[in-house]
């Protein structure tokens, strides 16, 4: 679901329940990504170079 939900994701995306954004497409996450629970990310606009490869938000 993540992968359709986010613009582009790596390999081992995991978002742990509630997870809140705008529109998602402007997601773009590397590989080994993790979101703690109660995760928001506003993505008016692209949201990408903050979140790369083995991210931990």
């Amino acid at each position: 679901m993540l992968k359709r939900l986010f613009g582009k994701t790596g390999d081992n995306v995991f978002v742990e329940p509630p997870f809140f954004c705008d529109y998602g497409s402007n997601i773009e996450v590397g590989e080994n990504f993790f979101a703690n629970y109660n995760c928001t990310i506003l993505d008016v606009a692209k949201v990408k170079s903050l979140i790369r490869k083995h991210g931990i938000i």
